[in-house]
């Protein structure tokens, strides 16, 4: 692994006189500290040092004293009296990790005295302090800069996720060539999230570096850190499933209620008798809309809009109400704020009724003769499984027969079967 290196600072006290002195007869005194080494190397916060000492310098000053022919740190005789200095002369020092610039290292001399009978030497020293400087500063980059977007897709609240990884992730400015290749290579599968599934509008997708001590300790050495360990995305843009009957635009209702109108005029003009059936009014009186409770699985939503048909016929004795119904279901809020809805896929929800006798003909009509008939078989029978919110206003005032989509020829003659 290659590291990035600091300076190097030799640490030397001054010479008295030259580096070594005479000290009694012929031996030599040698200051320890003019030998002694600290090089640094890393960033700030994470920087590494190593004190030594220069074994090889101190031999080449004063080879005639530890009774060496010269300098020549090849020579055997040279190799083994470095090698007795490595056991004679030797450093404590603090911890030498996780250093940063102007925190101070404490040196301790351990020298053995026997040296100075084995050779014509004498040492002195001072144990010392030194200050860490010069480290380069370390990069805080952002850990999901390799992360483009988090791309949502589907209909709430069952929309889906997916990282999109960006080509030229943007970690930090002025980064060396080799800490965007590490990052590149290692930053992107330290991602975890909890869930893909089951997102709606507004819903949080977190992304959270996995094991960020690991991440950190592993950058180190390349001057890189981060501080933020997790990020969240939030879901937008999801089409979603209608939930409230407030959520249904204007435009959308009518369009149901119209589809409904018409249906129903058809309905009028290929079931009933001209003659003996009369159409009134079909008047809108609300709706009653189901959404699933937790665990029920199906139609997302059900949106039953209720008229109230008034109509007579030959044997009714006068005019009659009943109760019409027609299902949608499915509703979508889209992403520009339409809504949605197949209105091809509708279902009257109805059951037979008689009204009326002519002799010995029954009319049967579509529907249901009184409201809370209607109540029981769209909301009661499924209460279970579903909530329910109504409009439902039987109170509303009947609407004039204009407002049904039947066609002038059946108006036509639903009047002149009234005449007679």
């Amino acid at each position: 692994m290659a590291k990035i290196k600091g300076n190097k600072i030799v640490l030397a006290a001054a010479t008295l006189l030259g580096t070594f002195l005479l000290a009694g007869c012929g031996t030599e005194t040698i200051n320890l500290n003019d030998y002694l080494e600290v090089e640094t190397e890393g960033f700030d916060g994470y920087g590494t040092a190593e004190v030594t000492v220069d074994y090889n310098k101190l031999l080449g000053d004063h080879y005639e004293a530890f009774g060496l022919d010269d300098d020549d740190e090849e020579d055997k005789d040279f190799i083994k009296v470095k090698e007795k200095l490595g056991e004679y002369v030797t450093l404590k020092t603090d911890d030498l990790t996780g250093l940063k610039n102007g925190d101070e290292i404490e040196i301790e001399w351990k020298v053995k005295d026997y040296i100075k009978d084995k050779y014509k030497v004498k040492f002195v020293y001072e144990d010392t302090t030194e200050t860490i400087e010069d480290l380069d500063d370390v990069v805080v980059f952002d850990p999901f800069a390799a992360v483009q977007e988090v791309a949502f897709s589907g209909t709430a609240p069952d929309g889906s996720a997916s990282v999109v990884y960006a080509d030229d992730p943007q970690w930090a400015d002025k980064l060396t060539d080799e800490q965007k290749n590490v990052l590149n290579d290692n930053v992107r599968y330290y991602y975890s999230w909890e869930k893909t599934s089951g997102f709606s509008n507004g819903d949080n997708f977190t992304i959270t570096i996995n094991n960020p001590d690991d991440l950190k300790k592993y950058l180190e050495p390349y001057g890189l850190t981060f501080e933020n360990e997790s990020k969240d995305y939030t879901c937008e843009g999801l089409a979603s499933y209608i939930d409230t009957l407030s959520d249904i635009p204007d435009d959308t209702l009518e369009k149901m209620k119209q589809e409904v109108r018409d249906d129903f005029a058809a309905y009028v003009a290929d079931r009933w008798d001209p003659k003996k059936e009369f159409f009134n009014s079909m008047t809108y009186i609300g709706e009653y809309m189901l959404t699933p409770k937790e665990g029920t699985y199906g139609d997302k939503n059900q949106v039953y809009l209720v008229f109230r048909i008034n109509a007579e016929n030959t044997g009714s004795n006068g005019a009659f109400n009943f109760y019409y119904c027609v299902r949608f279901r499915n509703l979508m809020l889209l992403d520009d704020g339409t809504c949605s809805v197949d209105l091809s896929d509708s279902y009257a929800i109805t059951q037979y009724f008689e009204k009326g006798i002519n002799g010995w003909g029954h009319f049967y009509y579509d529907g249901y003769e009184d409201l809370d008939s209607l109540f029981n078989k769209v909301v009661t029978s499924n209460i279970n499984n579903y909530v329910y919110e109504s409009t439902v206003d039987d109170n509303v005032p009947n609407e004039g027969a204009a407002s049904a989509s039947t066609d002038e020829s059946t108006e036509e003659t639903t009047e002149e079967a009234a005449e007679e």
